[in-house]
């Protein structure tokens, strides 16, 4: 008998289609519930993303959309002799990337029951201990 046979175990009947226990499986199986709440609010915004008609998503060919020209023109006015040309191309390229990713999110059709990405909960900023406080003018 070789080692190799010595070291395999007998099959119960039903435990062929069953994948062997080990530590990789076990992680990756907690791995994975612990990221289903998560995958719950992004799996739809994913799937959205990939229903968005082509004519929305961003074209082949970089050409600028008119829409930054009257942009880039209020750049130009308010702070134009403090940039040179590269900024200016940099900022041209900032504004293009922005309209078309607005175009891209104005593509996206949602429904009542899509939840935001981030929940924002305002809290108010803690007290300062006593100690901490600067002291008060003496009363007269």
């Amino acid at each position: 008998m070789s080692r190799r046979e010595k070291r395999q175990k007998p099959t119960g009947a039903g435990d062929s289609d069953r994948p062997a226990a080990n530590r990789r499986r076990f992680l990756q199986v907690v791995g994975a519930a612990s990221a289903a709440p998560f995958a719950r609010g992004v799996l739809p915004a994913l799937a959205a993303l990939r229903a968005v008609p082509a004519a929305a998503q961003a074209p082949a060919k970089e050409e600028t959309p008119p829409e930054v020209r009257p942009l880039l023109e209020v750049v130009k006015q308010r702070w134009g002799d403090r940039l040179d040309a590269g900024q200016l191309k940099a900022i041209e390229a900032e504004l293009a990337s922005t309209v078309r990713n607005s175009a891209t999110l104005r593509g996206l059709k949602l429904q009542n029951s899509d939840e935001p990405a981030v929940i924002f909960r305002a809290e108010p900023a803690p007290e300062p201990a006593a100690e901490s406080r600067p002291p008060s003018e003496a009363p007269r």
